[in-house]
């Protein structure tokens, strides 16, 4: 990145590395209950909690309707974060009550009545999240991403550490959404401790209009990225059912874990990085070449090495109930390999305000 000045690349590289090491430290311990969660919990348990998964995570988009992202994007100025904090809450509660009185229309798209009460449940993660959204946001901006490592690792740690408590104790599936809801309120909280700025009640309704208005476009870009990104998973758990559903969500983890959100990582140190450049064009060029070289130089080798000891990998790690999982798992890590060559693309517009 040869326009970029020494201290803001050292800051870019800095935060890459503790996103990378945060995000990583606790992917490792999930990994590892997966591993155990894997052996006590069947095909069918995780296809249920993958009801609601794949719905959350498809909704995800909108919990906030980008205003974290016109945090980032705009100018320092008083009552800024105050206006997206309870923008944001307002968002996230309005959500939470429409997906709550639509579930029994999840249930019947899947066709399986096991997925109003799982998504009634995880949708509790939405005001969960948004509770410590602008803390997170406010230090995305700041480049502090060494802040940001308790309370994602805490949230990690959790969900894997309380979902085998609880699938040691039978509850099956609902083990998976309660590790996740408890993971998620635990990042919330250290989001709180960590960060000394708290909400007041400040609200500027000409800040609203400007971040929903920055926002709605991100949304729009996002939402449909998203739908893609998950369509698989609806259609997977629409027309195969939940044991198939279970086997796919299981084998897309590796290729998820070290391709898919390695890149989404880079983004989200790329995104207030590239704004703090954003009038100098020819630097963002440099900059989007110069990264996706060096994210290809890591996904490629990681991706097809991944395809080839897939069988081994699976039944070594997760057991034989799961051989079916052999060749999805090694067509999903060709297919993450191709779609991080373009995944950060979108950061550069954003970058520029002109998320549409």
């Amino acid at each position: 990145m040869p326009s970029v000045s020494r201290p803001s690349k050292k800051q870019a590289v800095r935060g890459i590395m503790w996103t990378y090491a945060s995000y990583y430290s606790g992917k490792i311990m999930i990994f590892l209950s997966t591993i155990i969660l894997a052996r006590l919990l069947s095909q069918d348990d995780f296809g249920v909690a993958g009801y609601a998964i794949v719905i959350i995570s498809t909704l995800k988009v909108l919990s906030n309707l980008g205003v974290g992202q016109a945090l980032i994007y705009h100018k320092e100025e008083e009552g800024a974060a105050d206006t997206a904090f309870w923008l944001g809450l307002a968002i996230s509660l309005i959500l939470f009550l429409i997906t709550w009185f639509a579930a029994p229309l999840i249930g019947s798209f899947f066709d399986d009545p096991r997925a109003i009460p799982v998504t009634r449940a995880l949708i509790f993660s939405f005001p969960l999240t948004s509770l410590g959204y602008v803390q997170d946001m406010l230090l995305r901006k700041k480049l502090s991403f060494k802040r940001k490592f308790i309370p994602d690792l805490s949230r990690s740690l959790a969900k894997g550490f309380f979902s085998i408590i609880f699938a040691l104790l039978g509850y099956g599936a609902w083990s998976l959404i309660y590790g996740q809801l408890i993971g998620t309120a635990l990042a919330s909280i250290a989001y709180w401790i960590i960060v000394p700025w708290k909400p007041s009640f400040n609200f500027n309704p000409r800040l609203a209009r400007i971040f929903l208005g920055f926002g709605a476009n991100i949304v729009a870009v996002n939402a449909l990225s998203v739908l893609l990104d998950n369509a698989d998973y609806l259609a997977v758990g629409r027309y195969l059912g939940a044991a198939s559903l279970g086997v796919y969500t299981l084998a897309f983890r590796i290729p998820d874990m070290l391709i898919m959100q390695f890149n989404a990582l880079i983004g989200k140190v790329l995104f207030p990085f590239y704004a703090k450049i954003r009038d100098d064009n020819d630097g963002l060029k440099r900059s989007f070449l110069y990264t996706t070289k060096y994210i290809s130089l890591i996904t490629f080798p990681i991706g097809f090495g991944i395809a080839l000891v897939s069988a081994p990998l699976i039944l070594t790690v997760f057991g034989e109930k799961w051989v079916e999982a052999i060749p999805v798992m090694r067509s999903l890590a060709i297919y993450s390999v191709i779609i991080s060559l373009v995944y950060n693309a979108g950061d550069v517009y954003k970058a520029q305000g002109r998320p549409e």
